[in-house]
């Protein structure tokens, strides 16, 4: 385990890997539930967050602040019993959580690392 980014981010190379598959596994459920705001919202966010990353930039403290997507996903579908949206939730509160805190591969890959 590393710290509280989850099993599978233990530095950059594992958050832009998830990253890239969670825009994957939310782009296909956007396409499955169209009317559902909240799936377009974390979609949105996913695409902001590989612009405010790409070619190894740092996003600033006022970006990490901006994306919401781990509340959103636990407050919107808590209950939900969709497969794909059950699969997609601990994926993306992982990477919401490592984006906000943007931890060095070091800190990432710590086991007893708290925050």
């Amino acid at each position: 385990m590393a710290g509280m980014f989850g099993d599978a981010i233990n530095g950059r190379a594992d958050f832009f890997l998830q990253l890239t598959q969670a825009q994957r596994l939310v782009s296909t459920l956007v396409q499955r539930l169209p009317d559902e705001a909240p799936l377009k919202a974390v979609e949105n966010q996913l695409a902001s967050i590989a612009e405010w990353t790409a070619n190894g930039r740092t996003p600033t403290a006022q970006e990490r602040k901006r994306v919401t997507m781990g509340l959103l996903m636990f407050k919107e579908y808590d209950t939900s019993d969709d497969d794909g949206i059950y699969d997609v939730r601990p994926k993306l509160s992982s990477l919401d959580t490592y984006f906000k805190f943007w931890p060095d591969d070091k800190t990432a890959a710590d086991p007893e690392n708290p925050s």
